[in-house]
């Protein structure tokens, strides 16, 4: 929620995106664990734990009564919530697009059963149409890993970070069956 917050107004009155890996499992498992124990649940705690329930909160909060989606896609969730919003703007280039993307390691309980490490952090972007004099553009996509190159395996969304950051030309990122890709182009 604070990175939302932290976007500020701009992003304050468009549509909305969440994207997650794990959405709010850290929750969930308490509520499990409760549950084993034979405790008395909190119905908060259990309204949070739902995977759209950032973006609902975000929604009251402030009083922004356009669409949201909250996607969760695996390793690839920021992927997924990129091209989402890039979609949305293709849709409707008036309204800008909040995409808030954020996971944390799973919960001790259930690493175990998991191979991957998940980074704890949480990125917002205001996805807006550029105005015309503006000097450059993003173009995003995805294609078959048969087709593409592999350029970076860290982290999807560190790798994007570090793309805006730095002002590199491109961000690259691939799983076992897609490439997704962000090139950035003068106009």
């Amino acid at each position: 929620m604070r990175v939302a917050h932290d976007a500020g107004q701009r992003g304050g009155e468009g549509r909305l995106v969440f994207s997650s890996r794990y959405g709010e499992v850290a929750l969930t498992v308490d509520l499990l664990i409760g549950l084993a124990k034979k405790e008395k649940l909190s119905p908060t705690a259990f309204s949070l734990s739902v995977h759209n329930a950032l973006a609902g909160l975000l929604s009251i909060y402030r009083k922004n009564r356009l669409p949201h989606t909250a996607i969760a896609a695996g390793e690839e969730s920021f992927c997924a919530g990129l091209m989402e919003a890039a979609a949305m703007l293709l849709e409707d280039s008036t309204t800008p697009v909040l995409l808030v993307h954020y996971d944390e390691p799973l919960p001790e309980f259930y690493r175990p059963y998991v191979d991957d490490s998940v980074p704890s952090l949480a990125l917002a972007l205001v996805l807006e149409a550029a105005p015309p004099q503006n000097e450059a553009h993003l173009d995003f996509g995805f294609c078959t890993r048969e087709l593409c190159i592999v350029r970076d395996d860290t982290d999807p969304a560190l790798g994007f970070i570090r793309f805006l950051a730095k002002n590199e030309k491109e961000w690259s990122w691939s799983d076992a069956d897609r490439n997704w890709w962000c090139r950035r182009n003068a106009a």
